[in-house]
């Protein structure tokens, strides 16, 4: 059976070790980080951010458990509060972009034009991904499912660059626009 719950610090390393697996063929992160090893090490940092800044600042981290085993995970935070009140690590999260095999400061502004442009304060969906061994069971969806329940009366959004979860922000309905050639902007009605 599948449990959704929140995660627990003694959890984080288990997350940030899934999101590796699950990340490391995503194509904005080949493109950007063609070294396999580099890429590695650098999604590890990347999550390991992610999971801390998400727990502290106005979201958290789900995760999915198969008999007590962590093998799905959804990050989140309140787009605008997080912008408002932790502006660096607003800046770690959309204040970079991999180049040349390290991080660089550039944009993520076309999300915040969209933010500023709907008058929404979106719940922002960092990351989701599942396990490889666990991938269509449906607890991906699961997930996903469980997450919309909680801010059901909240506008989400995220950035995306994987086929599973470009395919799930599809199957709910949100509307889809691209922001580079392998990243797409995803927002619900």
């Amino acid at each position: 059976m599948i449990v959704c719950e929140n995660i627990k610090p003694d959890e984080y390393n288990q997350v940030v070790d899934l999101a590796v697996e699950v990340f490391m063929e995503d194509k904005f992160f080949m493109k950007y980080l063609p070294d396999e090893q580099n890429r590695r090490k650098t999604l590890a940092e990347i999550y390991r951010d992610g999971v801390e800044i998400c727990d502290k600042n106005f979201g958290g981290t789900l995760v999915a458990k198969l008999d007590g085993k962590i093998v799905g995970f959804l990050m989140y935070f309140d787009y605008v509060k997080f912008r408002k009140t932790n502006l660096a690590d607003f800046k770690k999260i959309f204040g970079v972009e991999i180049q040349h095999n390290h991080v660089a400061p550039i944009s993520f502004a076309k999300i915040h034009r969209l933010v500023l442009k709907s008058k929404q304060n979106p719940v922002y969906v960092l990351a989701i991904g599942v396990g490889k061994n666990y991938q269509h069971q449906g607890i991906g969806k699961s997930l996903f499912a469980d997450f919309l329940k909680c801010f059901e009366d909240r506008v989400i959004m995220s950035d995306i660059s994987g086929l599973f979860f470009l395919r799930l922000c599809q199957k709910y309905g949100f509307d889809l626009a691209p922001i580079s050639d392998v990243c797409y902007v995803a927002i619900s009605k």
